[in-house]
């Protein structure tokens, strides 16, 4: 349970440490106590499959783990280290013209890529993402830009790896924006850690194609300083992030990550992790379901000192003391099998900072009790791909407000509403729930007499559908909404459990739009 944050902020002790390597005073033995925090941070810190406890602030702080790995030369060659540049591959999306690669903190992803693309010069997947570290961030290269402060890494090493990249026969940098380049490298299509909960997806590793990420998170005691992440939806295609992945770190908000809400309320902050139910692939498409359950329904109450701890006498932790005040029946112990140990011995006394923080005993408390919340996503394969995402949600056994959300690029514009509500007027009472949303990415010209959209062949758009949603009543209609810093799709049902049945289809203009038809019980689906 190392907060990796914290854990990297501790680690700066190590350079401080090694100043003195070799003259009186130095410790070795606490030196290697270093080397072994710091190969323990990446065995249970890091999944075999390269994910952290953390969203995004899962950073490393280089300067520590080379310090390390110079004078320990296997800490470099952990295999869940290569992991985690895995994971940055298949996290690596095609936006807005050149790729990008999926941040950290404070711009903390790059430190990593730059350090294995020097321990590893001549490996082409790591120059690849080495390359789109400098698209991803203006500042590397353009003196002009706001400096970050990047955290982890000391500017010294940021001098000794800086460097242009690899160089074709030619002599010339290779070029990553070209498709014959990025097709020598062979990249797998989909990634899966079923330890935390993940799944990347990609159609193909053509730059335009559709590319997908799901996440319900489990396996940590809560869900970090991040928003939640209960069954959360990105997706990319034709270079527009169509279902945005929005700030974790800024925009904690349910509505605002993709997810259900129910009566407007999603996760308390900060939340309980949910359980993931797996996945699995054919040579037609991908499948994965996460139960978001107990996300919605507990959050984690934030450290709290007991009174008669010493800490709770030291100024610094006094104000950690005021949630003593706020102490409830209803409060229980973390409950995931990844806490039941630490908890089982430790829980009855004052056990420091086994957590990597001075957290003391997690507790939980009610929120937005679910019965279930369940979310089923499909990877439709081919050469019109699409995502099938399947909601099965209830709270109680009483009629509840439901909306299904999605975050669309800023500057979205409705393209067409097709809804049985707006063509016939008001079509209630009705069985037709079925809705398309057009959208496009910026403005569009339309027809000055008609209003209608003026497009231009192979143009990029997104067809929402909603297949079905179970609804009392028709109103209010699936619609697109503009908020400060954001757009929102927002689909609604007023029911017991709202049976969201939603088809994404990000294509071209003039690409076919999908044919969709249910069997009388709604049981099969034919696209």
């Amino acid at each position: 349970f190392m907060i990796n944050n914290h854990e990297g902020f501790g680690m700066e002790y190590i350079r401080l440490m090694l100043l003195i390597e070799g003259e009186e005073g130095f410790d070795e033995a606490l030196f290697n106590l270093a080397v072994k925090k710091c190969d323990a941070m990446l065995s249970w810190y890091l999944t075999k499959d390269g994910i952290c406890y953390e969203s995004i602030k899962g950073w490393l702080n280089v300067s520590a783990f080379v310090a390390v790995g110079m004078r320990e030369r296997k800490l470099l060659k952990h295999s869940h280290l290569r992991a985690k540049i895995n994971y940055f591959l298949a996290a690596t999306r095609w936006e807005d013209g050149s790729w990008k690669i999926r941040d950290e903190m404070r711009a903390s992803a790059f430190h990593v890529i730059w350090m294995m693309k020097y321990f590893h010069p001549k490996d082409e997947r790591l120059d690849f993402l080495h390359s789109a570290t400098f698209t991803t961030h203006p500042f590397l290269l353009d003196a002009s830009v706001k400096w970050p402060d990047p955290v982890g890494i000391c500017n010294e090493l940021l001098l000794l790896f800086a460097e242009n990249g690899l160089t074709d026969t030619s002599g010339k940098v290779i070029n990553w924006n070209l498709q014959a380049n990025i097709d020598r490298l062979k990249l797998p299509l989909t990634l899966h850690d079923s330890t935390r909960g993940y799944v990347e997806v990609r159609n193909s590793w053509k730059k335009e194609d559709l590319k997908v990420g799901f996440v319900c998170k489990q396996d940590f005691y809560y869900g970090g300083h991040e928003g939640s992440e209960n069954n959360r939806l990105t997706i990319w295609k034709d270079g527009v992030n169509w279902v945005q992945d929005n700030n974790m770190l800024a925009t904690k908000a349910t509505f605002l990550q993709n997810m259900l809400t129910v009566d407007g309320m999603g996760c308390h902050w900060p939340p309980v992790a949910g359980n993931w139910l797996g996945m699995q692939e054919s040579n037609i498409g991908v499948t994965a379901a996460g139960d978001g359950k107990m996300g919605y329904s507990f959050y984690k109450i934030m450290q709290v000192h007991p009174l008669a701890f010493p800490s709770a006498k030291i100024p610094y932790y006094q104000p950690f003391t005021e949630g003593n005040f706020d102490l409830s029946r209803d409060l229980q112990i973390a409950f995931q099998p990844s806490t039941i140990a630490w908890n089982d011995g430790y829980a009855h006394t004052d056990y420091g900072p086994w957590s990597g923080e001075t957290r003391l005993v997690e507790s939980y408390k009610p929120f937005n009790t679910m019965q279930q919340a369940y979310r089923t996503v499909h990877v439709a394969k081919g050469k019109y791909p699409y995502v099938l995402v399947f909601d099965d949600a209830k709270k109680d056994e009483q009629e509840h407000q439901f909306d299904f959300n999605l975050s669309v690029p800023i500057d979205a514009e409705l393209v067409e509403a097709i809804t049985p509500e707006i063509v016939f007027q008001n079509s209630e009472p009705s069985l037709n729930r079925m809705s398309d949303i057009i959208l496009s990415k910026g403005p569009v010209l339309r027809d000055a007499t008609t209003g209608k959209a003026i497009l231009k062949k192979g143009q990029p758009l997104c067809l929402i559908r909603v297949l079905w949603r179970n609804t009392t009543y028709g109103f209010p209609v699936p619609r697109l909404e503009k908020f400060q810093g954001y757009s929102l799709v927002t689909i609604p049902a007023k029911s017991v459990s709202p049976e969201f049945r939603i088809l994404i289809y990000p294509y071209q203009h003039g690409d076919p739009i999908p044919q969709t038809n249910w069997n009388t019980q709604r049981t099969t689906l034919t696209v």
